[in-house]
């Protein structure tokens, strides 16, 4: 008995088998169920389950199907009956199974084999009549699939009879597919590994849950679909690792649910969800749609070989904890210098999309398959191919989602230079035209006086690009903070806003120059540490004093763009001979 919301349901659930299910009971699928809409990937799971069953060797172990549903009815023609609530695909999906073991079977000219296995799909009523265990109002073919398949009469070859018996093309095309499907697998077995698959699934263990009215069995419906939370992703991924880790001792179980404690929840927190989503990236070139992170997985990994999985999820989740949480220095660091510089400003940036392509290079580093000097070169290209593209070009991110995804597979793949290279060279295709750039560069400023060139946004776009010409002018990957020095006084016109006018300062250095002419303020750029402001300086006395913003802004969007177009033409990753 089930108490719900002060309303008492009368029902039972027990744990039965499907050669329980098979046994001489009728079940009716009524119209107003929905059509068969399992596809390949629901009879390649199942398939998958039974055969990874088959191949581990262990006696007593069981395949669990999920739940099913059951209205009990009156019997006719002493036939118990029972209508399908929750779970006709399932039923569906099992029936056709078994269908296309019996024709093997008897296209085998195993007949022992096939009479015993046919009970399982007809039924006799009292009058001797026989039936198919399943009517579906919807799919009646299936009821003369089963009929002529188990008929000893019908000597015709299974893709003939289903030919014949599937005369609605449209809306039983899943039904012949899904026959074929595992005809064509059990074809391809030999004759004792047949019926060990028939063994395992006749074996394999679902949850029924026989209701005796109508509200009930419909509450019940409810309760299992509509209601909850859904599992998350890695909750999925999870279970998916829990059910098929090797072997299958409860210690080992136990111990594997604590590493998943300390490795994966407590080490990434609420990033968890996260990691999954850019590990399914990292590791799989056939990805499926974002929101089936958990299909993709599922579907990239061997069962057999789910311990390799686990460990190598665990290693990457303490490179993506390194990525999300970067320390460089103390009992707790886990990078070095120039990682942290990259990884604290993309997450400062919320460029999360690149982190698939990082796992994937922290890898190859890892294993000695990528320098240290190149696997840095590969993090700085990502840096600047950021500014580049998005806070200099104002580009939409998506527009790199596509060799992101597909480079960061890859280069897990293979593990080659040429890879990280080609990688580089998909994302500098995407830079936008030369012209298109500069026109956005030139726009960049910051000003206190000019309205278009205030705020925070624009202060932060102005210092980063800043930051990034400082590095290519002094040669130095951590620069120190700075300020921002207007050369020509900001409040004497736009033009003065713009990135052309705009230095690295020190603080300091900066007040010292408050107030004063360009002439006066060279002296305090020479003293400078920053070699922007010390090469500016000198510029402007080779010129006998001249400076011109908008020239200067010309040359440094140049230089910027040709150095990231140029980038593997300068051997800062080694191709591949």
């Amino acid at each position: 008995m089930y108490k719900l919301n002060r309303l008492i349901m009368a029902f039972h659930a027990e744990q039965r088998s499907i050669g329980y299910l098979l046994s001489n009971n009728l079940y009716a699928i009524p119209r107003n169920q929905r059509k068969y809409v399992w596809g390949i990937n629901n009879w390649e799971d199942l398939w998958s389950d039974l055969e990874f069953v088959a191949n581990i060797h262990q006696h007593g172990k069981r395949h669990f199907l999920g739940s099913i549903v059951l209205r009990d009815e009156d019997k006719v023609s002493g036939i118990q009956r029972y209508t399908v609530i929750d779970g006709q695909q399932r039923i569906i999906t099992i029936i056709l199974f078994m269908s296309s073991l019996i024709s093997v079977l008897k296209e085998s000219g195993n007949m022992d084999d096939f009479e015993g296995t046919k009970t399982k799909l007809i039924i006799r009523d009292l009058k001797n009549k026989e039936n198919c265990i399943l009517q579906s109002d919807f799919h009646s073919c299936i009821d003369s699939i089963v009929l002529k398949v188990c008929s000893n009469d019908d000597k015709r070859s299974f893709k003939e009879i289903l030919e014949e018996s599937i005369v609605n093309k449209k809306d039983d095309k899943s039904i012949r597919l899904c026959c074929l499907f595992f005809f064509d697998k059990l074809s391809k077995l030999e004759f004792s590994q047949v019926l060990n698959m028939r063994d395992i699934l006749l074996g394999t263990s679902y949850v029924e849950i026989v209701a005796t009215t109508d509200e009930d069995s419909y509450t019940i419906f409810e309760i299992l679909n509509a209601r909850g939370q859904e599992l998350d992703d890695h909750e999925l991924v999870k279970n998916y690792v829990m059910r098929y880790i090797q072997p299958q001792e409860q210690s080992r179980v136990d111990r594997v649910k604590n590493e998943w404690e300390l490795y994966i929840d407590r080490l990434l927190g609420t990033s968890v969800g996260r990691f999954f989503s850019h590990y399914s990236v990292h590791k799989y070139t056939e990805r499926e749609k974002k929101s089936e992170v958990y299909k993709t997985i599922r579907k990239g990994t061997d069962r057999e070989h789910v311990n390799e999985f686990f460990e190598d999820l665990k290693l990457k989740a303490k490179y993506y904890e390194t990525i999300e949480n970067p320390i460089c220095e103390g009992e707790r660091q886990n990078c070095s210098i120039e990682e942290y510089k990259i990884f604290h400003f993309l997450k400062r940036k919320k460029a999360v999309q690149f982190r698939p392509v990082i796992l994937s290079l922290m890898h190859m580093n890892k294993l000695d398959k990528l320098s240290d000097s190149d696997y840095i070169k590969a993090l700085n290209f990502i840096y600047e191919f950021y500014i580049c593209f998005n806070v200099i070009g104002e580009e939409k991110s998506n527009k790199i989602d596509e060799p992101i995804n597909k480079y960061a597979s890859l280069i897990e793949k293979y593990m080659t230079l040429s890879v990280v290279n080609q990688f580089m060279k998909s994302m500098i295709e995407r830079l936008p035209p030369k012209e298109a750039f500069m026109l956005k560069f030139e726009a960049i400023g910051f000003s206190k006086h000019v309205k278009f060139y205030q705020g925070s946004k624009n202060h932060d776009r102005a210092y980063l690009v800043l930051e990034l010409i400082e590095q290519k002018l002094s040669g130095r990957t951590e620069i120190d903070d700075f300020t921002i020095e207007h050369v020509c006084a900001d409040s004497q016109g736009e033009e003065n806003a713009q990135i052309g006018n705009l230095i690295p300062l020190e603080d300091l250095f900066n007040h010292r120059g408050e107030d004063k002419t360009i002439e006066e303020k060279l002296a305090i750029y020479e003293e400078s540490n920053f070699a922007t402001a010390r090469k500016l300086a000198r510029r402007i006395m080779q010129a006998n004093g001249s400076f011109n913003p908008k020239q200067r802004s010309k040359y440094l969007g140049e230089m910027l763009y040709n150095d990231i177009v140029n980038f593997l033409n300068e051997d800062n990753i080694v191709v591949e001979n």
